[in-house]
């Protein structure tokens, strides 16, 4: 978010690299570019297909993809296309001095009404989803539901993934979450099958 930061997606490809790797599969990397800090060759899957899949079964009667900021309108967009529903972003405000913290404040398109889907790649703490579903219930939302990739949920996020404004919440097994960590609104979809896929064509089986 600073200039003059690391790049550490850099750092630890090149961990990669002079251990002696062939080549890599990675799910739903944070950003495309990194893909282009190796020089061995990269496969970056998609969770995108499983979880749309999961989530047409849920039976939603007026669904709305979100996009919980700006940074995420590709990944949102995508999701809305797949599943043919409108897309609604919210701007987010970060504050850079305050790890993890950011404060949503203005929803673009019309929410009211709408079983709300809202889709990132990284819950960390918890706290961009909160807000994102309290905006959203306040603004008119039936139901919000949360798709996401890559659940790391530190702190108290499995606590506030578990507040009544919050319908379910469906993430993939990238990152192991343990029982403890699991709330009652909570559903793990497995990425066996594209790894399965991309190991099946990279091997030529």
């Amino acid at each position: 978010h600073r200039v003059g930061e690391p790049v550490s997606a850099r750092v630890i490809a090149k961990f990669i690299e002079v251990s002696k790797f062939r080549e890599v599969i990675t799910v739903d990397l944070h950003n495309d570019a990194i893909v282009g800090f190796f020089q061995i060759p990269v496969t970056n899957l998609s969770m995108l297909p499983l979880l749309s899949s999961r989530l047409k079964s849920l039976g939603l009667k007026k669904p709305v993809v979100v996009s919980p900021d700006v940074g995420g309108v590709k990944r949102a967009r995508n999701l809305a296309y797949e599943i043919d529903v409108p897309l609604v972003v919210m701007e987010k405000k970060r504050f850079l001095d305050r790890h993890d913290q950011s404060e949503s404040y203005q929803i673009i398109g019309d929410i009211k009404g709408a079983d709300a889907i809202v889709i990132d790649d990284v819950i960390s703490t918890g706290g961009t989803i909160a807000n994102s579903a309290q905006s959203l219930m306040v603004a008119g939302a039936s139901s919000v539901t949360v798709l996401a990739t890559h659940g790391v949920l530190a702190g108290k996020a499995t606590e506030l993934l578990s507040h009544p404004n919050i319908t379910k919440v469906i993430l993939s097994d990238t990152i192991n979450i343990s029982k403890e960590k699991q709330s009652t609104n909570m559903e793990i979809v497995s990425t066996a099958p594209i790894i399965a896929e991309a190991i099946q064509t990279i091997v030529g089986i």
